[in-house]
């Protein structure tokens, strides 16, 4: 195993009424916010497993990491909690796969692996039912729960597609930056139709709550933001942007998204240090979580090059 110290995880940056790093606030249901934080490490080619004592004020240090892991783009766990990491890269030829980790273990269970080709997300449906988005061949990837062959393939208006997530009603929702546009599937449905959201710029991840509201991550320089928008809307309702480190200029580049207790929106970030010919360089990482209808995050990590991060609530 690597060195934990690797992760370079931070104190968490709280909200002033929080306390110290990691301590939790006396509140009623605060057992739904105690669990793990599971972050996808590109960098390190990781996924880290960090205790939440209490997710509203963030996180804590790496006690562990899933084996077999090999550039985890994006994660997703299921009602039983279960994590799903689709790995974009496992050899040469960039095929990828999707590793399966059932609640408690850190070596997976099953590999999906056939007929992906860069598999740069993963979403999983209330029936088991787990999707993966292949980047280079233009289409996701349908396997039934405990399947090892895709049972379908969702093709058609996609040209890249990369992160994934599903609603409470099992419909799927697909962010494809190459076409600059975001997909909704039908549950049983294989063609994606074109939700045709204005403000999208590069859109490479997605989340949608309960209450049906859709969050879009913009990776786009500079312009960089997440977009808001209520159900059935084409227009943003509000954009977030994602802060860098206090006391230090740059730009937060969000990547993918997921939805944790009470609508948490948990977003994972690229941070930026300085502009080169209209580039940004100099990259550093960070995990935030922004409670339900907020626009300024609740809590803060950095130190972690997270291209996603999901919440397993403990038992």
């Amino acid at each position: 195993m690597k060195e934990l110290a690797t992760a370079a995880l931070a104190c968490i940056v709280v909200a002033a009424s929080a306390g110290p790093c990691g301590a939790a606030p006396t509140h009623p249901d605060t057992a739904r916010y105690k669990g793990l934080l599971f972050a996808a490490d590109i960098i390190s080619n990781a996924v880290w497993i960090c205790p939440t004592g209490n997710l509203r004020v963030g996180f804590l240090p790496p006690t562990g990491q899933l084996q077999d892991v090999s550039y985890p783009t994006q994660l997703a766990i299921d009602k039983s909690g279960t994590v799903y990491v689709a790995n974009g890269q496992i050899d040469a030829n960039g095929d990828g796969s999707v590793t399966e980790y059932p609640r408690g273990q850190t070596s997976p269970s099953l590999t999906l692996s056939s007929g992906l080709n860069s598999a740069t997300g993963v979403a999983v449906d209330s029936h088991g039912t787990v999707y993966v988005s292949n980047k280079f061949s233009a289409t996701v990837s349908v396997f039934p729960s405990g399947a090892t062959h895709p049972a379908a393939l969702i093709a058609g208006n996609l040209i890249g597609p990369d992160g994934l997530a599903v609603d409470r009603d099992d419909n799927l929702y697909i962010a494809d930056s190459s076409a600059k546009a975001v997909y909704k599937v039908l549950r049983g449905a294989t063609t994606p139709h074109s939700l045709h959201l204005s403000g999208l710029s590069r859109p490479i991840g997605i989340a949608i709550d309960s209450k049906h509201n859709l969050y879009v991550s913009n990776l786009d320089g500079a312009a960089s933001n997440i977009a808001v928008y209520a159900p059935s809307a084409s227009r943003p309702s509000r954009t977030m942007a994602i802060p860098y480190a206090p006391g230090q200029a740059g730009i937060g580049e969000p990547m993918m998204l997921s939805i944790g207790p009470a609508d948490m929106l948990i977003a994972s970030a690229f941070l930026s240090l300085w502009p080169v010919q209209g580039e940004w360089f100099g990259r550093s990482g960070v995990v935030v979580g922004f409670a339900d209808g907020q626009s300024v995050p609740q809590w803060s990590g950095y130190g972690v090059d997270a291209g996603d991060a999901v919440f397993q609530p403990g038992r």
